[in-house]
């Protein structure tokens, strides 16, 4: 496959992992993917820059969201406890694993943190908050590989048992790049961009949903009609069964009257 004359990532794994402070997007962790520099290479490096300056974005991001990034990538992010947790995807690789992945890496650092600062009442997040250097928990990219391992095939029976177990992510907003970022302009706050998404989605339902209670009014209005004044229509003009049903026979073979079949219907059960 190629974008604009250059060849896209396979579906593979994650091709980049972070683990970054969510409040400055300092990174704690940066973990290789299996998927390695090729294919795309160059397209790749590109999507890694972007994955990289969505960390100083993360301010303003919500806790779990999508961002599509250049050649055929994509940016999962998941904020927890003052921690991001953001994997860079080949665009084509299951949305709800990637999540499920990132979940488990979330797990694991809080594991690592254990190790590293003690089970003693401690608060991670304020220790985490105070860390000074950036690539601290560097270790931690080896938990990360292990992790690569078990969701490289995201059809396996081990990744959908997993995926049962993880939140659906049907809710979880997705942008451009250039939304997420603000496109280097004075525009809206990337939590904004998200929200006007699912609430334009929200607004798109609920039109769609008025309109078809409308229209099932209007058809229950007619029928109710038809039933109340077939009777006295058929008295007054001295209308038969017969003459009815080849009415109904003649709608049926026009097109688009459908519902007009549907009343001539009620009117004929009420002469019955």
């Amino acid at each position: 496959d190629c974008v604009q004359g250059q060849v896209r990532p396979s579906a593979a794994m994650a091709y980049r992992t972070f683990v970054a402070r969510a409040a400055d997007g300092v990174p704690l962790v940066e973990a290789p993917g299996e998927a390695g520099l090729s294919p795309g290479a160059g397209l790749a490096q590109t999507a890694c820059k972007q994955a990289q300056r969505l960390l100083s974005n993360l301010h303003s991001m919500p806790p779990r969201s999508s961002v599509d990034c250049a050649g055929g990538y994509a940016c999962h992010l998941h904020i927890a406890d003052g921690v991001c947790y953001l994997g860079l995807f080949c665009d084509r690789y299951p949305p709800s694993a990637a999540f499920a992945f990132l979940e488990d890496v979330n797990v694991a650092f809080q594991e690592e943190l254990k190790r590293e600062f003690g089970t003693a009442a401690v608060d991670y997040r304020s220790h985490v908050d105070c860390v000074a250097k950036p690539y601290h928990f560097s270790r931690f990219d080896r938990q990360v590989a292990r992790i690569y391992a078990q969701f490289k095939d995201p059809s396996s029976s081990a990744v959908l048992c997993k995926l049962q177990a993880c939140p659906q992510v049907s809710c979880v907003m997705r942008c451009s790049f250039e939304q997420a970022v603000g496109g280097g302009q004075a525009q809206e706050s990337p939590r904004r961009v998200f929200e006007k998404a699912g609430a334009s989605s929200t607004k798109g339902a609920m039109t769609k949903c008025a309109v078809f209670c409308l229209a099932t009014m209007v058809m229950a209005l007619l029928v109710y009609l038809v039933v109340e004044f077939a009777p006295w229509a058929r008295q007054s003009e001295g209308l038969t069964k017969e003459d009815v049903k080849r009415t109904v026979e003649d709608l049926k073979a026009t097109p688009g009257n459908l519902a007009a079949v549907c009343y001539c219907a009620a009117g004929l059960a009420a002469l019955a």
